[in-house]
C-alpha cells in the first residue's frame, strides 16, 4: 500500500510514462422533485450543473459508441454526476477530461460541463466550485498523449466549501466517495480539484482505504492521466447518507457505518443492556449553548446515567472524538452538526437532539432523525417550548420572531439561521426535561 498523499509536478514527472496495475424549494420537496421527474433522454443537449437545474425536466444521457460509453445523470437535484468509459485522458491544466472515440458518442454534443460537488440545489455554494469539461474528440491526434497511463478506475470530485463543518464533511464527501469507491476494495485513484489539503488530511484514515494511490491534485498536477473508466462528481442521497423513499439506502449505511469502525479502530459494535448507559452531551458555548447545564448534567445523572461531555474543542479532534462517542450510548445536543458524531454511537445507541424555539421541527427531523434509522441507532426528540428560549430576553412577545416564526421562514434559510439558530440559547426546563431523559434511561434497563 502507498502512503496517501497529493502528486506534486516533481512526483508526476518521475512517474511518466509509467503504468500502474491492479487486480481489476424546501429540500424535501427538491427530493420529491427529484423522484418524479425522472427521464431517459438519449441524446439531449447537456448544460452546466446550475443551466441544468433551471431547466423543467433534468435527464440522463447514456450513449454507447464501440467500446466508448458515456452517462451523464442530472436527474437527480442533489448532484450531477457522468460516467465514461475508453480512452479518457484527463488534462489538469485545462479542467479537461477528453474522451477519444471516432463515432459520435451524441449527434447533439460534444461537451458536458459538470461541478463535482454534490449540492447543486445550493447556487451560491455551487458557485465556488470548480467547473470540469468533458469533451469527446474523434481523432486521437488531436489530444494530448498520455503522461501517466493508469490501468485503474478514477473517480473525480471537488474537496471545496463546508469542509470543517462535520455534517457536511460526512453528506457531501465522505459518504459520496464511499459510494463511488468502496466496491474497488482500494484499487481505484481519486483525482481531487478545489483540492482542500487540510480536509484531506484529516480524514486519511478514510482516504487510504477508500484508494491505495496517492492522490492527484488537479489544481497543482501538470501531466496528462489516463484511464479506461472514469467518475467525474459524487453521488450525494441524502443527509447523511440517508436517501428518502428507498429502504435499501439502509444497507449502504450500514455497510458506511461498519467502514468508519474499522477505519477508526472503533471498539464497540453495539449498546450493552442492563449496564449503566453513558451520556454524552454536547456543550456550546456562544450559540445554541445550555444556560443551565450543570443542572441537566446533575439531573441526568440522578436519572442514573453515566455523564460525559464534550466541548467544541473536544469535538473537532480527530479521531480522538470517536473513540469517546463510541464510548457511550446516548448522544444528546442542541440541533447543529455535532450530531452528526452519531456516526461512531454503537448499534442501537440513542440520538436525543434538543430542537431550539423556531418551528424546527422539519430541519430536524431531515438533518438529524431520520438518519438514526439508517444506522440502526434510535432517534429521541425534544422539541423546547418559548419558554425555555434565550429569545425571549432579545424580543417582546409581540415581535414576529416569538409570535409568528413563520413570518421568519418566509424570509428564507439565512434569516431562520440568524434568528433561531445562530442568537438563540436555550435553558431547560427540568421537570419536562427529566421525563424525556427517564425514557431514554429506562429503554436501555
Amino acid at each position: 500500500m502507498q502512503t496517501l498523499g497529493s502528486n506534486t509536478p516533481a512526483e508526476s514527472s518521475e512517474t511518466k510514462q509509467s503504468q500502474e496495475t491492479s487486480p481489476s424549494l424546501s429540500l424535501n420537496e427538491i427530493e420529491k422533485q427529484g423522484e418524479n421527474n425522472l427521464t431517459i433522454d438519449t441524446g439531449a443537449n447537456q448544460t452546466s450543473p446550475n443551466e441544468k437545474m433551471q431547466e423543467s425536466s433534468p435527464t440522463t444521457t447514456e450513449v454507447i459508441v464501440n467500446k466508448s460509453k458515456l452517462i451523464y445523470n442530472s436527474a437527480n437535484p442533489r448532484y450531477n454526476i457522468c460516467s465514461i468509459e475508453g480512452d479518457i485522458r484527463v488534462v489538469p491544466d485545462a479542467s479537461t477530461i477528453f474522451i477519444v472515440s471516432p463515432t459520435p458518442l451524441d449527434p447533439n454534443s460534444t461537451t458536458w460541463k459538470i461541478k463535482p460537488y454534490p449540492r447543486k440545489w445550493e447556487f451560491h455554494t455551487m458557485e465556488a466550485i470548480s467547473e470540469m469539461t468533458i469533451q469527446q474528440l474523434t481523432d486521437a491526434n488531436q489530444a494530448r498523449s498520455c503522461d501517466v497511463t493508469h490501468d485503474l478506475p478514477a473517480v473525480v470530485f471537488s474537496s471545496a466549501r463546508f469542509m470543517g463543518n462535520l455534517f457536511h464533511d460526512y453528506t457531501d464527501m465522505i459518504y459520496p466517495l464511499f459510494l463511488a469507491t468502496h466496491r474497488y476494495n482500494g484499487e481505484v485513484k481519486l483525482l481531487v480539484k478545489d483540492y482542500v489539503a487540510k480536509s484531506i488530511e484529516k480524514y486519511r484514515p478514510y482516504l487510504a482505504r477508500l484508494s491505495h494511490y496517492p492522490i492527484i491534485n488537479l489544481d497543482i498536477e501538470t501531466s496528462v492521466h489516463c484511464f479506461s473508466s472514469a467518475q467525474v462528481g459524487l453521488e450525494n442521497p441524502g443527509p447523511l447518507g440517508y436517501k428518502f423513499q428507498n429502504p435499501q439506502n439502509d444497507q449502504a449505511m450500514q455497510q458506511f457505518r461498519h467502514f468508519i469502525r474499522e477505519s477508526l479502530s472503533l471498539e464497540r459494535s453495539e449498546v450493552e443492556k442492563g449496564k449503566k448507559p453513558r451520556l454524552l452531551i454536547l456543550l456550546r458555548k456562544n450559540t445554541r449553548a445550555i444556560i443551565n447545564e450543570d443542572d441537566v448534567i446533575n439531573m441526568a445523572k440522578d436519572v442514573g446515567f453515566e455523564v460525559v461531555t464534550a466541548d467544541v474543542q473536544t469535538t473537532l479532534d480527530f479521531p480522538r472524538i470517536a473513540h469517546i462517542v463510541n464510548s457511550c450510548d446516548v448522544l444528546m445536543g442542541i440541533h447543529g452538526a455535532g450530531l452528526g458524531n452519531m456516526l461512531y454511537l454503537p448499534t442501537n445507541g440513542t440520538v436525543l437532539q434538543i430542537l431550539p424555539y423556531g418551528e424546527l421541527k422539519w430541519v430536524g427531523r431531515f438533518d438529524y432523525g431520520d438518519p438514526p434509522r439508517g444506522f440502526g441507532l434510535r432517534y429521541v426528540e425534544y422539541e423546547i417550548t418559548l419558554e425555555e428560549s434565550s429569545l425571549l430576553e432579545k424580543y417582546p412577545r409581540d415581535h414576529p420572531v416569538i409570535a409568528d416564526p413563520q413570518s421568519i421562514h418566509k424570509k428564507g434559510w439565512q434569516e431562520v439561521y440568524v434568528v433561531y439558530l445562530y442568537e438563540q440559547n436555550v435553558k431547560l426546563d427540568s421537570n419536562r426535561f427529566r421525563g424525556t431523559l427517564e425514557e431514554v434511561f429506562q429503554s436501555y434497563q
